[in-house]
C-alpha cells in the first residue's frame, strides 16, 4: 500500500515487542476507529491502554480526522491518520496488521454505521462495538444501526447504549419478585424515562415492551394483549449516555429507580400507591467501559434479548416523526 508504511509499522511493532512476550501470546486483536470526535479519541486510547492490561493486545487506532502521513507505534499499540483512507485501503492496512488466528474486536466511532468504511472494517472482527449515543444527534444514530443491524455485519454488534441498560433491567425486575406487586404489571398505564441521550430510553421501554409482549401501536405508544394502551415519556436528563430515572405506572402504583441526587453510583427504589413499599436505595452496578467492551467481546450474547428489543424499538420509530 502506496500510502501506508505497512512493512515498517510490521519492524515497529516487533521491535516494541523485543523485550516482551512473544507476539504468539497475543490473545486479542483491537481495531478502533474514531472521527472527528477528539474526546472520544482521547478516551478510546485511554481504554484501550486499560484493556491490554488485562488482556495481551494489539490495538490499531485509526484516527480518521488526522493526516495519512501520522502513525506512532507505542509497545502493541500503533496509531494511524486515516483521513484519506477508504473503506478497501483500510481493510487491507488492518488485515495486514491483526495478530492471525486470535480474537478481533472492531471499536467504532465513526460518524455513521452505513459509512462504507465500517462495513469493510466489520468484516475483520468477530465482535464489532457500536457507540450509539456517543454524538448528540437523537434517534438518527438508532435508526442507521435498525439499517445495518439487517445487513451481514448484524450478528456481530453489540451497541454500548443497550449494554449499559443491564443494571436498570435488574433492578425493574426486583419490583416483580414482590408476588403481590407481580400482578402490576398487566396494568402499567405509563412509562416515564430521563436520560442524557435517547438511545438508552429507546432500548429500555424497547425491552420493557418487548418482555411483556406489547406492540408499538402509536407515536410514543403501546398496546398490551388486552388492548389497553401505556404510554412513553422521554425527557432529557443527568449525564450523557445514563439513565437517570425510570418511572412505571400503573392503576393502583407507581415504581421509580432514581439515580441518588449526591452519589451516582447509588439508586433508589419506590413503590407508591396503595401497595407502597419502603424506600430502599442501593449501589448501581453500572459497568465501566472496558467491563462492558470485555463482556462485548468474552460472553455469550443475549442476542435473541437484544434482537427482539431492537424490533421493537423499530416498530416504535416506525409511529414517530
Amino acid at each position: 500500500m502506496a500510502s501506508v508504511a505497512v512493512d515498517r509499522l510490521l519492524d515497529e511493532l516487533a521491535r516494541a515487542r523485543a523485550d516482551g512476550p512473544d507476539v504468539a501470546t497475543t490473545s486479542l486483536n483491537v481495531i478502533a476507529f474514531v472521527e472527528n470526535d477528539e474526546n472520544l479519541l482521547k478516551l478510546v486510547r485511554e481504554r484501550i491502554s486499560a484493556l491490554s492490561q488485562r488482556h495481551s493486545s494489539r490495538s490499531i487506532v485509526l484516527a480518521a480526522s488526522e493526516d495519512t502521513a501520522e502513525h506512532q507505534v507505542q509497545d502493541q499499540q500503533v496509531e494511524i491518520g486515516a483521513a484519506s483512507l477508504g473503506g478497501a485501503e483500510l481493510h487491507s492496512l488492518v488485515h495486514d496488521l491483526l495478530v492471525p488466528d486470535v480474537h478481533s474486536v472492531l471499536l467504532w466511532g465513526g460518524e455513521h454505521v452505513e459509512d462504507e468504511r465500517f462495513g469493510q472494517l466489520a468484516q475483520l472482527a468477530d465482535v464489532v462495538v457500536v457507540f450509539s449515543s456517543v454524538r448528540d444527534l437523537g434517534l438518527a444514530p438508532l435508526r442507521e444501526l435498525l439499517h445495518e443491524i439487517r445487513s451481514d455485519a448484524g450478528p456481530k454488534i453489540r451497541d454500548l447504549s443497550y449494554m449499559r441498560l443491564f443494571a436498570w433491567q435488574d433492578l425493574t425486575a426486583q419490583f416483580f419478585d414482590d408476588p403481590d406487586l407481580l400482578s402490576e404489571l398487566g396494568s402499567i398505564e405509563t412509562v416515564e424515562v430521563t436520560s442524557g441521550s435517547e438511545p438508552e430510553a429507546y432500548y429500555y421501554v424497547g425491552w420493557l415492551a418487548s418482555r411483556l409482549n406489547w406492540e408499538a401501536c402509536g407515536a410514543n405508544e403501546f398496546c398490551n394483549p388486552h388492548g389497553k394502551v401505556i404510554r412513553f415519556t422521554f425527557s432529557r436528563g443527568g449525564a450523557p449516555h445514563r439513565v437517570q430515572r425510570i418511572i412505571l405506572r400503573s392503576g393502583d402504583c407507581e415504581f421509580g429507580i432514581s439515580l441518588d441526587d449526591q452519589f451516582d453510583d447509588l439508586v433508589c427504589l419506590t413503590v407508591e400507591g396503595k401497595k407502597s413499599r419502603p424506600h430502599r436505595c442501593l449501589p448501581l452496578h453500572d459497568l465501566d467501559m472496558i467491563s462492558l467492551v470485555e463482556r462485548a467481546i468474552f460472553e455469550p450474547a443475549e442476542r435473541e434479548i437484544f434482537q427482539q428489543t431492537l424490533d421493537m424499538v423499530a416498530r416504535l420509530l416506525q409511529h414517530t416523526a
